[in-house]
């Protein structure tokens, strides 16, 4: 509403729309305040034309309408014809009449009552007199050029007025389409809102579940992990039997030999870690300290090339003996009743090593499983 107050000062604004103006310019100080910056810009539109000087058609015009005016008042020809014309010599006795009339006018008069005139009887004979006649119509023609370019300027002002009025109705119609417009947008959006509400709490739910999805995933991923270590294991571990079994196929006097050691009361296993050449391969020896014979089970170790075996050591205090030669299977593993001639507890430790096909009286290659024969 702020852009009505122009047409507000103009006299532009229906009753209705002034009424509605007005109501909301008693609350608006500042709006006031344009109101009269307004009224006074306004006041002053018919100072701010250019002065027309008046053709010479309408000069002859006014002069000759003064003339027959001042002809009509005085009794006068042509008021631009007058001719002086010469006084005659005064007769004798007039002349000593007039000059004892001098004489009097020298001599001071008696103090007289106040004859002045009052100021209606003065504004009167100045009205009267033919100078301010003239002077009086010039000024009347001149007004009313001035009023014409008034009433001209007054009629471009409300040309434009209307011209302004069918603007401002047009916008005030482009205004309520937009308002329209902007309804139907704010429930769209609203809408819309309320769809991607919708939507976002959905994605949410969704995100829930795929992240109960993804554990589940993730905890049967493990299970099937573990299943397949388990079954690698047990494959690993089948060969190993499967292996042990090819090794434990002994003759019949060294099956009850492993027998007998196996049920004895005072047989014991020991472990046989791998050395700092074969750290991954290890050992396991189930003796009787009171018997020659002890069963060895190795794991571990890389097959060996041919001309190569691996020695048995059985360790004592002051040196070493040689014991039984064995080879490995492709996993690197082995089974062999071990033979000694002196009983297991005569020894203090036992060893692996790598020594020639055959077998060597001493060792020559390197120790790759050694252990104590302490009873764990």
């Amino acid at each position: 509403m702020e852009a009505w107050l122009g047409l507000y000062v103009l006299g532009g604004l229906t009753e209705e729309e002034e009424r509605k103006l007005e109501a909301v310019l008693a609350t608006r100080p500042d709006w006031q305040t344009q109101v009269e910056d307004l009224t006074t810009a306004v006041s002053q539109l018919p100072y701010a034309t250019e002065a027309i000087p008046p053709s010479d058609q309408m000069t002859n015009q006014l002069m000759a309408r003064v003339e027959k005016n001042a002809q009509a008042r005085f009794g006068v020809g042509e008021a631009t014809s007058f001719t002086a014309v010469s006084a005659p010599a005064p007769h004798p006795q007039r002349q000593i009449k007039i000059e004892n009339e001098l004489k009097q006018e020298r001599e001071p008069a008696p103090e007289a009552k106040d004859e002045t005139a009052s100021w209606w009887t003065r504004l009167t004979n100045f009205w009267s007199h033919p100078g301010t006649t003239v002077f009086a119509v010039a000024v009347a023609v001149v007004l009313m050029l001035w009023a014409g370019l008034v009433t001209q300027q007054l009629n471009q002002v409300s040309e434009e007025m209307a011209n302004l009025r069918n603007d401002f109705t047009a916008v005030q119609t482009t205004n309520s389409d937009l308002a329209t417009a902007n309804a139907a947008l704010v429930t769209t959006n609203q809408e819309l809102t309320s769809q991607n509400s919708n939507m976002l709490a959905d994605m949410a739910t969704l995100l829930n579940d795929n992240s109960e999805a993804q554990l589940t995933i993730a905890q049967l991923q493990g299970e099937l992990n573990n299943s397949q270590q388990a079954q690698q294991e047990a494959e690993t571990q089948l060969v190993s039997l499967q292996a042990q079994y090819d090794a434990l196929q002994l003759t019949t006097a060294d099956q009850q030999q492993v027998t007998d050691l196996l049920f004895s009361p005072q047989t014991y296993n020991i472990s046989l870690p791998g050395t700092a050449e074969t750290p991954d391969a290890s050992g396991r020896l189930v003796l009787n300290p009171n018997q020659g014979e002890a069963l060895l089970l190795v794991s571990g170790l890389p097959p060996l090339p041919e001309g190569q075996v691996y020695q048995v050591l059985l360790i004592y205090d002051t040196g070493h003996n040689t014991a039984d030669t064995f080879r490995v299977d492709t996993t690197g593993d082995s089974v062999l009743l071990v033979h000694s001639d002196e009983p297991w507890g005569n020894f203090t430790a036992v060893g692996i090593s790598i020594e020639p096909e055959g077998g060597s009286p001493q060792r020559t290659g390197d120790i790759i499983i050694l252990g104590e024969l302490a009873q764990s």
